[in-house]
C-alpha cells in the first residue's frame, strides 16, 4: 500500500540530504537550457555535442588520432566496490584481480564525427565496468587507464575500438583514501612521457607489479611520470593540493591548478612546492623553502579560501579549480595563444590566465573570465584543445560541488560534453593522423594545430624516434650552458639526477650567479640538488656556502650542517673565523634553526675560540656593531644548548631591563628556561611584579617550580 504523501516527503528529503552536504539547491537544467544559458566572448559560440542518456558523470576524456573523443563515465565515485583488491607479482592479472578491475560500473565510450560536419553521428562502447577510473590517454596500441590501485594498459592495436585481450597492469600500488586525489589528469608530455596528477590525502606506494615495499616510490601530494618503454616511474614533482589538471606550453614548461591554496603553479622537475594542510610536510624534511605560486591574484574574495565561495563573482568566482589547457590552437583569434584556461567550481566559469615571463619563470596575470555557465549546477572537470583548434569540455552536472564519500547524494542520470569555438574562423575536422602526408602535416602545423603537432610528435615516438634527454655533458659544457637564466633552472633540475661527486663543479657554478638571489626559481632550486652534498662532505658543503653569491643556499647549507651528527662543529669552528656580523648572524641563526631547541649538546671544540671572535667581530667591526644584539641573542641560546653557563647572567639581566622590546625580555627568559638556569624561580618571581613580563613568567613558572 503506498503511503499517502509519500512523494512529497521523498522530495523533501532528498532536499535535507543535499543542502546538509553543501549542495546548490538549484533546480537541475535540461541539457537544451542548461546551453542557452551559457555567455561566452563576442564571436565565440558554446554547442552542445553529447548528454545524458549518451553521457553520465564524464570524468576524463582525451583524444585519438583520427580525432575521437575518449570519455571515461565516472560511475562508481565517490567510493571502490571492494576496498581490498587482491594483489599479484605479475602485469598480467589473475582471475581475482581480473573480476576486481571489471568490478565497477566505469565505461569508457568514443565519439566520432564520421561526416565531417562538426558533431558526433556515432557512440561506441569500448569497456565496461571497469572500477574507479580517473584517467585516460591513448597511445602504444592501447588505452592507458588510470583506476586506482592501477595504471592499466587496455590493448587494442587493430584499432578496432575492441580490447585485444585482459588489461596489462603497468604499475600498481595506488592509493585511494581520498577518491577524489586519485591519479588523474593524463597527458602525454613532450619528451614522451606519460605525465600525470595526484592528491595530497592519498598515499600511494608506486611500482610495477611485485616490487618491493621499500623500492616503491611513495607519492601524495605529487606531479609524476610514466616511461611507456622503458616502464620507469618517477615522482616529477612535490606539493600543491589535489591538482586535477595539468599541460605544458610550447616551451616545454609545465602547469598546474589547485584547490583551497593559492590556484596557479609552474611545475619544474624536482621542485617543491607548497603543500595543503601541511606546507613543508614533503618527503625530504631538508627542503626549508617552497616554491610559491606565480599568482599574482586571488579569484576569492575574503580572508580564507571557503569564505570567499558565493561572494567572489568579481575576482573569478572561488578558490576551487579543475582541469588546464594551455591554448595552443588555430582557432581563436592569436592573443589566446599560450592563455592558461581552467574550470572555477564553484564559480561555474572557465577562468583565463596570461602567462608572463619572467626571470627562469613566469608571473600569472589574471584575465576576464572565458566562458560562464550561469548555472551553479554545471560541474567542469575536464577541457582540451581538439584538432579543431576548439576547446571541448566535459560537464559533471551536479547539485553537489564538494567531494563526499555517500554515493547517495550524487545525480547518477545526467553529463555534458560541450565545446566553445571561434566562428569566423572555425572549420571542423575530420581525418587521420596516420594517414597525413609529410606536407599536410608541415602545412597543418605552420597554421598553428598545436593540436596536430603534439599528435604527430607522439606518433613519431611511438615508432622509435625520441627525443635526446637533456643531460649535464660536463663542468665545461655546463658553464657555457649557464650564460641563459632559463638553461640555469634546466641544470639545476638535471642536477638532482647527477651522482653526488659530479654535481659539486656544476653546483659551485651555478651559485656564482649573484643575480638568480632574486629568482623565483632559481635559488630554490639550487638549495634542492646541493641538500645531499652536505651530508655527504659537511666540510666541503661549508667551503661552498662561502662561496655562494645565492644567501638562500648559504643559510640553508649552515642549516643543514647543524642538523647532522657532528655537523654543529662545522658552524661553530667557521664562527671562530668569520670576520663580518652579517655572517656571524647566518652562522648563529642555522645552528639555532638546526639545534631546533635542544639542550645538552655536546660543546664543540673551538666555542671558546668562537665566543672570543665574536666578542672582536662586536667590537672592531662596524657591521658588528650593527648586529651586536642580535649576535648576543644568538650566542646566548646556543651557549645554553652547549652547558655553556657563562651566558646565564647577561640573559637576567635582558630579562630584567625594561627599557629593552618585550620581544627580547621574553626570548632570553626562555632561554634561561630551557637551559634549567638555577636562578630562574627567584627570577620568575620578580617578574611576576612586572605586567609586560607576567604572562611569560607564568608559562615557565612549571619550569622553575621543578
Amino acid at each position: 500500500m503506498r503511503v499517502r504523501g509519500y512523494g512529497m516527503l521523498k522530495r523533501l528529503l532528498i532536499l535535507v540530504l543535499v543542502l546538509s552536504h553543501g549542495a546548490w539547491a538549484d533546480d537541475l537544467l535540461s541539457p537544451a537550457e542548461a546551453l542557452k544559458k551559457f555567455t561566452a566572448p563576442e564571436g565565440f559560440r558554446v554547442d552542445l555535442l553529447a548528454s545524458e542518456p549518451d553521457v553520465v558523470q564524464p570524468i576524463a576524456f582525451c583524444w585519438d588520432g583520427r580525432g575521437r573523443l575518449w570519455v571515461v563515465e565516472g560511475r562508481t565515485y565517490p567510493g571502490r566496490k571492494n576496498n581490498q583488491p587482491p594483489g599479484g607479482d605479475s602485469g598480467r592479472p589473475g582471475e581475482a584481480q581480473l573480476a576486481d578491475i571489471f568490478g565497477g560500473d566505469d565505461r569508457i565510450l568514443i565519439f566520432a564525427d564520421e561526416d565531417g560536419d562538426g558533431s558526433f553521428e556515432s557512440r561506441k562502447v569500448f569497456a565496461e565496468k571497469l572500477h574507479l577510473v580517473s584517467g585516460i590517454e591513448i597511445g602504444h596500441g592501447g588505452v592507458y587507464v588510470g583506476a586506482a590501485p592501477y595504471l592499466l594498459h587496455i590493448p587494442d592495436r587493430d584499432g578496432d575500438d575492441r580490447p585485444d585481450g585482459a588489461p596489462e597492469i603497468l604499475l600498481d600500488g595506488w592509493g585511494w583514501q581520498d577518491t577524489h586525489e586519485t591519479l588523474n589528469s593524463f597527458v602525454w608530455g613532450p619528451d614522451g612521457w606519460l605525465y600525470g596528477c595526484h592528491g595530497v590525502f592519498t598515499h600511494s606506494n608506486v611500482g610495477v607489479p611485485g616490487t618491493p615495499k621499500e623500492t616503491r616510490v611513495p607519492i601524495n601530494c605529487h606531479y609524476w611520470r610514466f616511461h611507456p618503454v622503458r616502464r620507469t616511474f618517477e615522482a616529477y614533482a612535490s606539493g600543491t593540493s589535489n591538482s586535477w589538471g595539468f599541460d605544458f606550453n610550447a616551451a616545454g614548461d609545465w602547469f598546474a591548478e589547485a584547490c583551497v591554496i593559492p590556484h596557479f603553479w609552474h611545475i619544474i622537475e624536482g621542485g617543491y612546492y607548497l603543500r595543503q594542510s601541511n606546507p613543508l610536510g614533503h618527503f625530504n624534511p631538508y627542503v626549508y623553502t617552497n616554491i610559491e605560486t606565480i599568482a599574482d591574484h586571488l579569484h576569492y574574495i575574503g580572508n580564507t579560501p571557503h569564505s570567499g565561495n558565493g561572494v567572489s563573482d568579481a575576482a573569478g568566482g572561488g578558490h576551487a579549480h579543475c582541469g588546464l589547457l594551455i591554448y595552443n590552437g588555430h582557432n581563436f583569434p592569436a592573443e589566446y595563444r599560450g592563455r592558461a584556461m581552467m574550470f572555477n567550481i564553484h564559480g561555474q566559469r572557465i577562468n583565463q590566465e596570461q602567462l608572463v615571463p619572467e626571470g627562469s619563470g613566469y608571473v600569472a596575470k589574471h584575465l576576464p573570465d572565458f566562458v560562464k555557465a550561469n548555472d551553479r549546477n554545471f560541474s567542469g572537470v575536464a577541457l582540451k584543445v581538439g584538432p579543431d583548434g576548439a576547446v571541448y569540455f566535459i560537464d559533471w552536472y551536479d547539485q553537489q560541488k564538494c567531494h563526499r564519500t555517500q554515493p547517495e547524494v550524487w545525480d547518477r542520470s545526467n553529463g555534458r560534453i560541450y565545446r566553445v569555438r571561434y566562428e569566423k574562423t572555425w572549420q571542423p575536422w575530420r581525418g587521420d593522423v596516420a594517414k597525413l602526408s609529410e606536407a599536410e602535416v608541415a602545412a597543418g602545423i605552420a597554421a598553428g594545430n598545436g593540436w596536430l603537432e603534439r599528435m604527430v610528435a607522439q606518433r613519431r615516438r611511438e615508432s622509435g624516434q625520441w627525443p635526446a634527454a637533456p643531460r649535464v655533458a660536463s663542468a665545461e659544457w655546463a658553464r657555457e650552458a649557464a650564460g641563459d637564466v632559463r638553461s640555469r633552472l634546466r641544470l639545476a633540475s638535471a642536477l638532482q639526477k647527477l651522482p653526488l661527486e659530479q654535481r659539486w663543479p656544476v653546483a659551485e657554478l651555478l651559485l656564482s650567479h649573484g643575480e638568480d638571489a632574486g629568482d623565483h626559481n632559481l635559488p630554490q632550486m639550487y638549495w634542492y640538488a646541493v641538500e645531499p652534498l652536505v651530508a655527504a662532505d659537511p666540510g666541503r658543503a661549508l667551503e661552498l656556502a662561502g662561496k655562494s653569491a645565492i644567501p638562500l643556499v648559504a643559510q640553508h647549507i649552515a642549516r643543514r650542517l647543524a642538523e647532522i651528527d657532528g655537523g654543529v662543529g662545522h658552524l661553530v669552528r667557521a664562527m671562530g673565523r668569520e670576520k663580518t656580523g652579517a655572517g656571524l648572524v647566518l652562522l648563529l641563526r642555522a645552528a639555532r634553526d638546526g639545534l631546533k631547541g635542544r639542550v645538552g649538546v655536546a660543546m664543540p671544540a673551538g666555542w671558546d675560540g668562537a665566543w672570543e671572535n665574536m666578542d672582536d667581530v662586536v667590537a672592531r667591526r662596524t657591521d658588528g656593531k650593527e648586529h651586536a644584539a642580535e649576535i648576543a641573542d644568538l650566542r646566548s641560546g646556543l651557549a645554553v644548548a652547549f652547558g655553556d653557563r657563562r651566558a646565564f647572567p647577561g640573559l637576567r639581566g635582558q630579562v630584567r631591563d625594561r627599557a629593552l622590546e618585550v620581544e627580547r625580555r621574553v626570548q632570553a627568559l626562555q632561554v634561561l628556561a630551557q637551559g634549567d638556569d638555577p636562578e630562574l624561580a627567584a627570577l620568575v618571581k620578580e617578574l611576576l611584579d612586572d605586567p609586560a613580563m607576567r604572562l611569560a613568567a607564568l608559562r615557565v613558572l612549571p619550569r622553575a617550580l621543578r
